[in-house]
């Protein structure tokens, strides 16, 4: 039966207006539009407080107010420690600590800024850079315009704790009342204040507002929020908060110094009343900027809730960006002239050709909001300085070259460039995230890969396990027993026990190397610096699947020796990360402490799949298990020699000496490094006899990796750069980068040769290590000749 408003209404509106409301309900989008709200209501309120301002005060008024707020934003801005985007990404995994959280960060903030406010006021008295914007001004002004920036730093810290506690509602609502309360003040025209009603107006309603909004913030919001968020969440270290948000508050101090400083430079240059003309035109371009900062802050707050869907949502957010930003931009250029005319003709005459280069300069700005944002989320430091850095310097130089030649335009005009040419770094960096097909239901974050397996594992282990060697691996052993060596990487059990894996398969029996840390990570997985310098080490950097390949060479090596080899798809501690998208090991893997988190994860995994591994060969008489000794102190090493232990126990195992960790060390190795080895138990060395074909058999296994060779025996040059690179990376690593370009693999494999020769030599063939508790008082050494002769 068919209604009357199904007669009435067409199908196609219903769907659409359902369409519409589904996508509104979605947090990424409801929270940008409200920003977007807030920013458009607070910018409408703007031009209108402005324009009262230019037509009820004077040029140089208004010229001297709005560098005043100009400046001490600028400190309030460097004050904030970018504590501000740090709640917006912090609070939504703080848990029972948010208030703590909250506390902390504005006692912080609070006593930075009153000390940077004392500090610009004292110096620039001394050093008369500010005898201009504060000359004249009594004691009791100053110590109110500090009060006031220390409070209006906590009024700016505050919306991003409303964002993290998912009240972005009340963004709109704060800065509408204080508008509305900024707006009332000046045409009160409370001048005798300061002497400006215009600072006066701006500052005094800070402290209500503020002390409304966190009375709601503690009595509301945050129960709310804790009744809420029940699962559990780990807790935020404070150097991981202090690491972050500091990193990040570079680029920020870069940022604003390329925006804040400008209207004092207009000032020195050119005058108060040019800058009076400058302001207004930067506030109305400023506005447009602002829909793009306010989508990006509601893509941070989302993509550190779900970083698994960072890709994802950066994809959603840049087409929105875009459907936003273009019209506005297209308005805006077109209509420049006539909205500054509301302020004054001679605003109008001096004012639009800026005005339209800031408009040209949104589309580009918006591509480096997001990206911003983006590298917040996945802790890329280094990124966020770089792209405030250049556009620092770029802004800055440019427009003191151009504003004594071109005036205020010039500075339009340089903030484009800027923008543009950091954008087109942005777009060619993170070209396989935006040009990718959205499908992120095929995507597994690489942060979960390790939780993935579950259920699947057994399956996972058929599917990954390759037979190479038909007989050995249908027919039993002589023994009747199976040789199980366990591997961190695709090359550690083959480079370490290749002689002797090659002396029992040629006996017959049957070997298998179970090798764990063999993953890729999607595509639009962030990698480290510490991955980056791997796979260009590696000769994998442009690589899609650089262990793929690596993969394809163990099955090489495996094949030459005649042994089934497992890959079991765990993540290298290269690209391993925390729920926050940060990485456990970002600059080293060796000779690190083990992460504590990580050890909770993935040991529990290891150890997993080392009962599956041992079920699956159960049926064996004899099951000989060899695992890492660790003596290189790489954390994967650790890790499996730990797991193992606490699986099997350490009577259970064999311990073998990595390669090529033991062959560049001429000191006897100490197999009790990184064990928790009681004092009762008695280590011995066992020393395997190789024939000339065994040794050529490990050498040219060895052979088969490699994208390896080149990194792990490294000429002593490389060597020598590597060592000083941990010193002065950025003198040394260019330096690094262009020799291995240069060299590639010349000489690499010969020096493998060289090295392994030379540690059969030294240690009279191969040294494994077994562990006894039959013995009692300390650890002793014996040397056993064993498993055969020369």
């Amino acid at each position: 039966m068919i209604s009357i408003l199904d007669k009435l209404v067409p199908l196609q509106l219903i769907d659409s207006a359902r369409q519409l409301r589904e996508h509104l309900r979605t947090p990424l989008y409801a929270n940008a539009y409200l920003l977007i709200l807030n920013r458009g209501l607070s910018a409408g309120l703007g031009i209108i407080y402005w324009v009262i301002a230019a037509r009820f005060y004077s040029t140089e008024m208004v010229g001297k107010g709005s560098a005043i707020i100009s400046t001490l934003a600028f400190l309030s801005a460097l004050a904030e420690l970018s504590l501000k985007s740090g709640m917006q990404r912090f609070v939504p995994r703080a848990g029972k600590h948010v208030k703590k959280l909250i506390l902390l960060t504005y006692g912080v903030i609070f006593l930075a800024t009153g000390i940077l406010a004392v500090g610009f006021f004292v110096i620039g008295g001394i050093l008369h850079f500010s005898d201009n914007l504060l000359g004249g001004m009594s004691t009791t002004s100053l110590g109110f315009l500090v009060i006031a920036t220390m409070i209006y730093t906590v009024f700016i810290v505050q919306d991003g704790v409303l964002m993290g506690l998912h009240q972005t509602l009340w963004v709109l609502l704060e800065n509408t009342i204080y508008n509305i309360s900024k707006m009332a003040l000046l045409v009160v025209g409370i001048s005798g204040i300061l002497g400006n009603g215009i600072v006066a107006s701006w500052f005094i309603p800070a402290p209500l507002v503020v002390l409304i909004v966190n009375g709601l913030i503690f009595s509301r919001f945050i129960p709310r929020f804790l009744h809420l968020n029940q699962t559990p969440v780990n807790p935020i270290q404070l150097r991981q908060l202090v690491t972050s948000v500091t990193g990040d508050h570079v680029g920020t101090v870069l940022s604003e110094t390329s925006i804040r400083l400008i209207p004092l430079m207009v000032i020195n240059m050119l005058g108060t009343s040019a800058n009076a003309f400058f302001y207004q035109a930067w506030l109305i371009g400023t506005m447009l900027y602002l829909v793009s900062y306010d989508v990006s802050a509601s893509f941070t707050v989302e993509g550190a809730s779900n970083p698994s869907k960072l890709a994802h949502y950066s994809r959603q957010m840049l087409r929105q960006m875009v459907f936003l930003i273009v019209p506005m931009s297209l308005v805006l250029l077109g209509a420049a002239p006539y909205i500054l005319r509301i302020y004054g003709e001679e605003y109008a005459r001096q004012a639009t050709p800026l005005l339209r280069w800031l408009a040209l300069a949104a589309l580009p700005y918006g591509f480096n909001s997001w990206f911003l944002s983006y590298s917040r989320v996945r802790a890329d430091i280094k990124s966020i300085i770089l792209n405030q850095g250049l556009q620092c310097v770029l802004m800055i130089g440019l427009s003191y070259w151009w504003i004594p030649i071109y005036g205020i335009s010039s500075i339009g005009l340089a903030w484009l460039i800027a923008q543009t040419s950091n954008s087109v770094l942005v777009i060619i960096k993170t070209r396989r995230i935006l040009f990718q097909n959205d499908k992120p239901e095929e995507r597994v974050p690489a942060v979960n890969l390790a939780n993935q397996l579950g259920e699947d594992r057994p399956q996972m282990m058929s599917l990954k396990s390759i037979s190479l060697s038909q007989e050995n691996s249908e027919r039993a052993s002589p023994t009747g027993g199976v040789y199980l060596f366990l591997s961190p990487h695709l090359d550690d059990a083959v480079l370490s026990c290749g002689g002797y894996i090659s002396k029992l398969t040629l006996a017959g029996e049957k070997v298998v190397i179970a090798t764990f840390f063999t993953a890729d990570i999607t595509k639009d997985e962030p990698i480290s610096w510490l991955a980056r310098r791997n796979l260009r080490a590696w000769s994998l950097a442009e690589s899609r699947s650089p262990f793929a390949e690596r993969c394809r060479e163990d099955i090489a090596a495996a094949r030459r020796l005649g042994v089934e080899t497992i890959h079991l798809g765990l993540l290298d501690a290269l690209y391993r990360r925390k729920d926050d998208g940060t990485f456990f090991y970002p600059k080293k893997t060796v000779g690190v402490p083990l992460d504590k988190e990580d050890k909770a994860m993935m040991g529990g995994t290891i150890q997993e799949l080392l009962r599956e591994i041992a079920k699956r060969y159960s049926t064996s008489d004899n099951l000989g298990l060899f695992a890492p000794l660790g003596i290189g102190e790489h954390v994967d090493h650790v890790l499996l020699r730990s797991s193992a232990e606490a699986v099997f126990g350490q009577e259970s195992l064999t311990y073998y000496e990595e390669i090529p960790y033991a062959a560049r060390s001429r000191k006897t190795v100490s197999p009790v490094n990184g064990s928790a080895s009681r004092t009762s138990l008695s280590w011995m060395s066992i020393k395997v006899l190789l024939t000339s074909e065994e040794i050529e058999a490990r050498i040219e296994a060895s052979a088969c990796y490699v994208s390896q060779i080149p990194g792990l025996f490294p000429s002593p040059i490389v060597r020598s750069l590597e060592i000083l690179n941990t010193w002065t990376p950025i003198v040394i690593k260019p330096l690094l980068d262009l020799h291995r370009r240069m060299t590639k693999q010349n000489g690499s494999h010969e020096r493998m040769v060289r090295s392994l020769k030379d540690y059969i030599t030294r240690v009279g063939g191969e040294k494994y290590w077994h562990v006894s508790s039959k013995f009692s008082g300390e650890p002793r050494h014996e040397k056993i000749e064993a498993y055969g002769k020369k």
